[in-house]
Protein backbone atom coordinates (compact mmCIF):
# COMPACT_ATOMS: atom_id res chain seq x y z
CA UNK A 1 0.00 0.00 0.00
CA UNK A 2 1.54 3.46 -0.67
CA UNK A 3 1.73 5.77 1.73
CA UNK A 4 1.44 9.43 0.94
CA UNK A 5 3.89 10.50 3.17
CA UNK A 6 6.55 8.46 1.22
CA UNK A 7 5.47 9.60 -2.02
CA UNK A 8 8.32 10.83 -4.27
CA UNK A 9 8.56 11.84 -7.76
CA UNK A 10 11.34 12.97 -10.03
CA UNK A 11 11.39 14.42 -13.53
CA UNK A 12 12.94 12.86 -16.90
CA UNK A 13 11.70 14.65 -20.33
CA UNK A 14 10.13 12.42 -22.72
CA UNK A 15 9.84 13.05 -26.76
CA UNK A 16 7.17 11.61 -28.89
CA UNK A 17 8.09 12.16 -32.56
CA UNK A 18 6.89 12.39 -35.96
CA UNK A 19 8.90 11.93 -39.53
CA UNK A 20 7.66 12.09 -43.18
CA UNK A 21 9.20 13.04 -46.67
CA UNK A 22 6.46 15.66 -47.86
CA UNK A 23 8.14 15.43 -51.39
CA UNK A 24 11.39 14.10 -52.37
CA UNK A 25 14.34 15.61 -54.78
CA UNK A 26 16.34 13.25 -56.94
CA UNK A 27 18.91 15.75 -58.11
CA UNK A 28 20.15 17.27 -61.45
CA UNK A 29 19.81 21.00 -59.99
CA UNK A 30 22.51 22.81 -58.53
CA UNK A 31 20.94 22.88 -54.73
CA UNK A 32 21.58 24.03 -51.31
CA UNK A 33 20.16 21.71 -48.49
CA UNK A 34 20.10 22.58 -45.04
CA UNK A 35 18.62 21.89 -41.58
CA UNK A 36 16.06 24.47 -39.58
CA UNK A 37 14.34 24.54 -36.48
CA UNK A 38 11.62 26.44 -34.75
CA UNK A 39 10.91 26.27 -30.98
CA UNK A 40 7.79 27.38 -28.31
CA UNK A 41 7.60 26.97 -25.00
CA UNK A 42 4.14 25.96 -23.22
CA UNK A 43 2.96 25.00 -20.08
CA UNK A 44 1.64 21.72 -19.47
CA UNK A 45 -1.85 21.83 -19.42
CA UNK A 46 -2.86 17.83 -18.90
CA UNK A 47 -1.47 14.82 -17.32
CA UNK A 48 -1.45 10.86 -17.31
CA UNK A 49 -0.84 9.64 -13.44
CA UNK A 50 0.03 6.20 -13.84
CA UNK A 51 0.21 4.15 -10.97
CA UNK A 52 0.34 0.07 -10.31
CA UNK A 53 -2.16 -2.26 -7.88
CA UNK A 54 -0.84 -5.31 -6.86
CA UNK A 55 -2.71 -8.32 -5.22
CA UNK A 56 -1.27 -11.59 -3.62
CA UNK A 57 -3.92 -14.55 -3.03
CA UNK A 58 -3.42 -18.41 -2.49
CA UNK A 59 -4.92 -18.73 -5.80
CA UNK A 60 -5.38 -17.06 -8.97
CA UNK A 61 -8.76 -16.06 -8.44
CA UNK A 62 -8.16 -15.30 -5.08
CA UNK A 63 -5.29 -12.83 -6.48
CA UNK A 64 -7.50 -11.66 -9.64
CA UNK A 65 -10.61 -10.71 -6.91
CA UNK A 66 -8.01 -8.71 -4.57
CA UNK A 67 -6.97 -6.17 -7.28
CA UNK A 68 -10.45 -6.22 -8.70
CA UNK A 69 -11.55 -4.72 -5.18
CA UNK A 70 -8.36 -2.55 -4.91
CA UNK A 71 -9.50 -1.05 -8.67
CA UNK A 72 -13.37 -0.88 -7.21
CA UNK A 73 -12.25 1.59 -4.21
CA UNK A 74 -9.95 3.34 -6.58
CA UNK A 75 -12.40 4.18 -8.75
CA UNK A 76 -15.21 5.02 -6.35
CA UNK A 77 -12.15 7.82 -4.64
CA UNK A 78 -12.17 9.39 -7.73
CA UNK A 79 -15.60 9.61 -8.83
CA UNK A 80 -15.45 12.88 -5.63
CA UNK A 81 -13.13 14.56 -8.03
CA UNK A 82 -15.63 13.77 -10.80
CA UNK A 83 -13.79 11.79 -13.19
CA UNK A 84 -15.56 9.08 -15.43
CA UNK A 85 -14.85 5.51 -16.23
CA UNK A 86 -13.37 6.48 -19.95
CA UNK A 87 -10.33 8.53 -18.16
CA UNK A 88 -8.97 5.79 -16.41
CA UNK A 89 -7.12 3.31 -19.15
CA UNK A 90 -5.70 -0.21 -18.10
CA UNK A 91 -1.94 -0.15 -19.50
CA UNK A 92 -1.10 -3.38 -18.32
CA UNK A 93 -2.29 -6.42 -16.74
CA UNK A 94 -0.90 -9.98 -15.58
CA UNK A 95 -1.48 -13.00 -13.05
CA UNK A 96 1.90 -14.78 -12.42
CA UNK A 97 2.86 -17.77 -9.99
CA UNK A 98 4.64 -17.00 -6.99
CA UNK A 99 7.52 -20.11 -6.45
CA UNK A 100 9.33 -21.15 -3.30
CA UNK A 101 12.73 -22.17 -3.30
CA UNK A 102 12.31 -25.75 -4.76
CA UNK A 103 10.08 -24.37 -7.46
CA UNK A 104 6.91 -25.38 -6.34
CA UNK A 105 3.59 -22.59 -6.90
CA UNK A 106 3.12 -21.43 -3.43
CA UNK A 107 0.50 -18.42 -4.50
CA UNK A 108 -0.13 -16.48 -7.29
CA UNK A 109 0.29 -12.70 -7.51
CA UNK A 110 -1.69 -9.50 -9.84
CA UNK A 111 -0.17 -6.47 -11.30
CA UNK A 112 -2.47 -4.41 -12.60
CA UNK A 113 -0.76 -1.43 -14.50
CA UNK A 114 -3.29 1.60 -15.01
CA UNK A 115 -3.11 5.90 -16.09
CA UNK A 116 -5.69 8.08 -15.42
CA UNK A 117 -6.28 11.20 -17.26
CA UNK A 118 -5.79 14.79 -15.85
CA UNK A 119 -7.72 17.10 -17.74
CA UNK A 120 -7.34 19.73 -15.15
CA UNK A 121 -4.38 19.95 -13.57
CA UNK A 122 -5.61 21.87 -10.65
CA UNK A 123 -7.21 18.10 -9.53
CA UNK A 124 -3.73 16.80 -9.98
CA UNK A 125 -2.78 16.93 -6.22
CA UNK A 126 -5.78 15.66 -5.35
CA UNK A 127 -5.97 12.96 -7.46
CA UNK A 128 -2.41 11.50 -6.03
CA UNK A 129 -3.77 11.55 -2.42
CA UNK A 130 -7.08 9.97 -3.30
CA UNK A 131 -4.83 7.00 -5.14
CA UNK A 132 -2.73 6.91 -1.62
CA UNK A 133 -5.78 6.86 -0.10
CA UNK A 134 -7.42 3.76 -2.22
CA UNK A 135 -4.52 1.55 -1.39
CA UNK A 136 -2.24 1.50 -4.22
CA UNK A 137 0.68 0.00 -4.46
CA UNK A 138 2.85 2.28 -6.87
CA UNK A 139 2.79 5.71 -8.04
CA UNK A 140 4.86 4.96 -11.01
CA UNK A 141 5.29 8.24 -12.73
CA UNK A 142 3.12 10.93 -13.73
CA UNK A 143 3.32 12.60 -17.19
CA UNK A 144 2.54 15.84 -18.62
CA UNK A 145 1.50 17.10 -21.92
CA UNK A 146 -0.40 19.99 -23.48
CA UNK A 147 -3.52 19.59 -25.36
CA UNK A 148 -4.25 20.49 -29.04
CA UNK A 149 -0.24 19.10 -29.61
CA UNK A 150 -1.23 18.84 -33.26
CA UNK A 151 -2.11 22.44 -33.88
CA UNK A 152 1.51 23.38 -32.55
CA UNK A 153 3.16 20.89 -34.33
CA UNK A 154 1.83 22.18 -37.73
CA UNK A 155 2.55 26.13 -36.74
CA UNK A 156 6.38 24.76 -35.62
CA UNK A 157 6.39 23.29 -38.82
CA UNK A 158 5.50 26.17 -41.14
CA UNK A 159 7.82 28.47 -39.19
CA UNK A 160 11.11 25.68 -39.73
CA UNK A 161 10.51 25.84 -43.03
CA UNK A 162 10.20 29.71 -43.38
CA UNK A 163 13.37 29.84 -41.03
CA UNK A 164 14.84 27.03 -43.47
CA UNK A 165 14.30 29.37 -46.45
CA UNK A 166 15.69 32.59 -44.43
CA UNK A 167 19.54 30.49 -43.95
CA UNK A 168 18.96 29.27 -47.61
CA UNK A 169 18.55 33.06 -48.84
CA UNK A 170 21.91 33.98 -47.26
CA UNK A 171 24.04 31.13 -48.32
CA UNK A 172 22.57 31.68 -52.29
CA UNK A 173 23.58 35.39 -51.84
CA UNK A 174 26.38 34.43 -50.46
CA UNK A 175 27.54 32.09 -53.25
CA UNK A 176 26.33 34.70 -56.31
CA UNK A 177 22.95 32.65 -56.38
CA UNK A 178 19.52 33.23 -56.24
CA UNK A 179 17.28 31.48 -53.98
CA UNK A 180 15.01 29.00 -56.31
CA UNK A 181 11.72 26.90 -55.57
CA UNK A 182 11.58 24.47 -52.13
CA UNK A 183 13.22 20.89 -54.07
CA UNK A 184 12.24 18.23 -51.27
CA UNK A 185 12.02 18.81 -47.46
CA UNK A 186 11.87 16.30 -45.11
CA UNK A 187 9.60 17.18 -41.69
CA UNK A 188 10.44 16.12 -38.06
CA UNK A 189 8.14 17.40 -34.72
CA UNK A 190 9.37 16.35 -31.64
CA UNK A 191 6.24 17.14 -28.64
CA UNK A 192 8.10 16.24 -25.39
CA UNK A 193 6.34 14.97 -22.34
CA UNK A 194 7.52 16.03 -19.13
CA UNK A 195 7.53 13.17 -16.74
CA UNK A 196 8.11 12.64 -12.73
CA UNK A 197 9.04 9.45 -11.24
CA UNK A 198 10.20 8.24 -8.31
CA UNK A 199 13.81 8.39 -8.75
CA UNK A 200 14.59 12.16 -8.40
CA UNK A 201 12.12 13.59 -4.91
CA UNK A 202 11.49 16.53 -6.96
CA UNK A 203 8.18 16.60 -4.70
CA UNK A 204 7.52 15.48 -1.44
CA UNK A 205 4.59 15.10 1.16
CA UNK A 206 5.75 16.74 4.47
CA UNK A 207 3.09 14.55 6.58
CA UNK A 208 0.11 12.55 5.27
CA UNK A 209 -2.72 15.48 5.92
CA UNK A 210 -0.60 17.68 3.64
CA UNK A 211 -1.82 17.82 -0.25
CA UNK A 212 0.43 16.91 -2.60
CA UNK A 213 1.29 20.22 -5.09
CA UNK A 214 3.19 19.46 -7.86
CA UNK A 215 4.47 22.43 -9.97
CA UNK A 216 5.67 21.49 -13.69
CA UNK A 217 8.26 23.30 -15.69
CA UNK A 218 7.40 24.40 -19.03
CA UNK A 219 7.22 22.02 -22.13
CA UNK A 220 9.81 23.16 -25.10
CA UNK A 221 8.11 21.87 -28.54
CA UNK A 222 10.68 21.67 -31.04
CA UNK A 223 9.95 20.95 -34.92
CA UNK A 224 12.61 20.50 -37.61
CA UNK A 225 13.09 20.50 -41.33
CA UNK A 226 15.60 19.01 -43.71
CA UNK A 227 15.14 21.19 -47.05
CA UNK A 228 16.42 21.32 -50.31
CA UNK A 229 16.52 24.81 -52.67
CA UNK A 230 17.49 25.17 -56.03
CA UNK A 231 19.94 27.55 -56.48
CA UNK A 232 19.92 29.83 -59.93
CA UNK A 233 21.77 32.51 -61.57
CA UNK A 234 21.69 35.96 -61.49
Amino acid sequence: MLHKKLLALGLTVLCTAFATTAFAYRGNLEDVTLNATAEKQLSPDMAYVNFTIEAKGANSKEAVQLAANKAAAVKRNLLGLAFTSDMLEQVHYSVNPVFNEKGKTVAYITHNALKIKVEDLSKLGSVIDNLADSGIDRLDNIDFSVKNKEYYQQQLLKDAVVNARTKAQIIAEAGNRSLGRLLSVKLNSYTPMMRFNNSMAMAKMASVDEATVIEPKSITIRAEVEAAFALELW
